[in-house]
């Protein structure tokens, strides 16, 4: 059962209590067959994926099967190629110091017509600091001179690692910023996870690289061979090792872009197979910042030179004045910096579909559907609607919660875990609308975006078109912690 891709642990537990033990008996189960506290839709996908694996053994390219497009998921979040975009992957070492170090930035880009590949080196922190803002500078350059491009990574590391990195050493917070609010980043794990099932045993981007035909030469193999050849080179200081790692870093890289070419091929099988025309991910245009943001960072940047200026590359080598001035300089942004991985983990979770949120997220609520006979009732100025859900682990609980869909908070009045049944209130102006996610058009058409048809009549709005299929905890940031942050900055 082990493997089975992307299947979990306790997932696993509930087959086998029930003797499905093998990839081929569960790739055999017939599609009536139950299992207890496994959601059906759950273990259809699992039976379906064991059988794709099953068929694909022996094979030099795997089979895969493409899901139905639908609007802003898998293929349709796909960007158009751009001659800005850039193809990123960090190389990192979690056992130096007390919180590791990202000791390669590795980038291919395209310059002059050709494709490139340039790598950024860091033996320490002071050099991690370093490496990081000119790796910022350059995108954020590079980003005024191609508005529309990309930065195509392979699941979260990237993006994760740079946000650490900006908490990290306190600086480049608005370039990042701006790189989120461009939407700039593209993970194409998230892509494939959402627009494809294949027969392959993980979906790491090695396991899928016989699916898009990639081929490695690089004497480094895997991600623990670099890092012990960077182990290796820090023990010994044999520049010969660097070579090798950024070999194996820079095809990294060009998997990445090969997976992204792929993908994109990909889109016309699935247009023609399904009638429809998937529109490609358009640039989220510039949002200028609000006149109190702007304020806000130029009393920041004001105050830098006065708390930083003199300080030593290497924190460790601060004397007692240095270490208060600097600790002052950090502390002036401290809350700010730690509201936002609530924020950060919150869009995220605005990302991913009703069925990512049932099998991998233990906190959201995927999958709701209504409950069968249950009209809304009008409270007031709002309406409750009852809905179920699958079996899956969640940690929502009555109160605050976030419908991903409309985009608006909603408020669980009340839940019943042994039943697997909750309602929901929503304001009548915002229940009116139907909250449904994208579908895709008729064969003729283009891939709807999300439909919000009024219902007519003065009568209340059916469950079926009022409902909320997946629910998600609201970000967890602190107001208390801005105003202690502003109070800072005035004094």
């Amino acid at each position: 059962m082990s493997l089975v891709a992307s299947l979990q642990h306790s997932q696993g537990v509930k087959l086998e209590a029930q003797g499905v033990h093998t990839i081929g008996a569960l790739a055999g189960l017939a599609d009536d067959v139950a299992i207890p506290r496994l959601a059906a839709g759950t273990l259809a996908g699992l039976r379906q994926q064991a059988d794709l694996q099953v068929r694909s053994r022996g094979l030099a390219r795997p089979l895969h099967e493409l899901h139905p497009p639908e609007h802003a998921r898998g293929l349709a979040r796909l960007p158009e190629p751009s001659d800005g975009d850039v193809f990123f992957d960090f190389e990192g070492d979690p056992f130096w110091g007390d919180e590791g170090l990202e000791y390669l930035f590795g980038t291919v880009f395209r310059e002059d017509g050709e494709w490139r590949y340039h790598a950024l080196w860091a033996q320490d922190r002071a050099q991690e600091k370093a490496r990081f803002e000119q790796w910022m500078d350059w995108m954020t350059a590079r980003l005024e001179a191609h508005p529309d491009l990309h930065v195509y990574h392979f699941n979260a590391y990237e993006p994760t690692a740079l946000k650490r990195l900006m908490a990290r050493h306190a600086t480049r917070e608005h370039e990042l910023d701006e790189l989120l609010r461009h939407k700039v980043f593209v993970d194409l794990y998230g892509i494939v996870r959402q627009a494809l099932r294949a027969g392959v045993e993980g979906y790491g981007l090695k396991r899928l690289e016989p699916l898009f035909g990639f081929e490695r030469d690089a004497a480094v193999k895997d991600a623990g061979g670099s890092l012990r050849s960077w182990q290796d080179y820090l023990d010994g200081g044999d520049a010969t090792v660097l070579d090798a790692i950024a070999a194996y870093n820079a095809e990294d890289c060009r998997s990445t872009r090969a997976l992204r070419d792929w993908l994109v091929a990909q889109r016309a099988a699935a247009e023609h197979r399904h009638g429809v025309t998937i529109a490609a991910l358009e640039p989220t245009p510039p949002r200028p910042l609000s006149d109190k943001a702007i304020a806000y960072l130029e009393r920041l940047e004001a105050l830098r030179p006065r708390l930083t200026a003199g300080l030593p590359d290497d924190e460790s080598e601060d004397d007692e004045s240095q270490r208060a001035h600097r600790l002052a300089f950090d502390l002036l942004g401290y809350h700010r910096r730690e509201a936002k991985p609530g924020w950060w983990e919150y869009f995220a979770r605005l990302e991913r579909s009703p069925e990512e949120l049932r099998d991998e997220d233990s906190e959201a609520i995927g999958c709701l559907t209504p409950v069968a006979g249950a009209e809304p009732v009008d409270v007031n100025r709002s309406w409750l609607f009852t809905l179920q859900f699958p079996d899956h682990e969640y940690k929502l609980h009555a109160g605050p919660a976030v419908d991903p869909d409309g985009g608006h908070g909603t408020t669980i009045e009340t839940m019943d875990e042994a039943r697997r049944v909750l309602t929901v209130r929503r304001a009548k102006k915002r229940a009116r609308s139907r909250l449904a996610r994208s579908s895709p058009a008729s064969r003729t058409g283009r891939t709807r975006k999300r439909q919000r048809s009024c219902a007519s009549g003065s009568g209340p709005p059916t469950s079926a078109s009022n409902r909320a299929d997946r629910l998600t905890p609201p970000p967890t940031c602190c107001s208390r912690a801005r105003r202690a942050c502003g109070r800072a900055l005035r004094r």
